[in-house]
């Protein structure tokens, strides 16, 4: 992923920052930071891994989150 940034005191500091699983860049350095991930496989690769353990760390229910929302819903009924 790539993030561009257009004002940084909007942005704050999100842990999917914080992980390094994202690009986060500015207008002015997008074409260095979009070659970089397109050049360098050890970079992307390190984005990659990131982000993966990002998703193992952050988002629940990962491959049957419809059926949890589902017996959510039927629960409250």
């Amino acid at each position: 992923t790539i993030s561009i940034i257009t004002n940084y005191k909007m942005l704050g500091k999100s842990e999917i920052f914080k992980s390094n699983s994202t690009l986060l860049t500015n207008i002015d350095e997008f074409k260095t930071s979009l070659v970089k991930i397109l050049t360098d496989e050890q970079y992307k690769q390190q984005l990659v891994e990131n982000g993966k353990k990002f998703v193992i760390d952050y988002l629940n229910n990962r491959g049957h989150a419809a059926e949890k929302i589902v017996s959510f819903l039927q629960e409250i009924k």
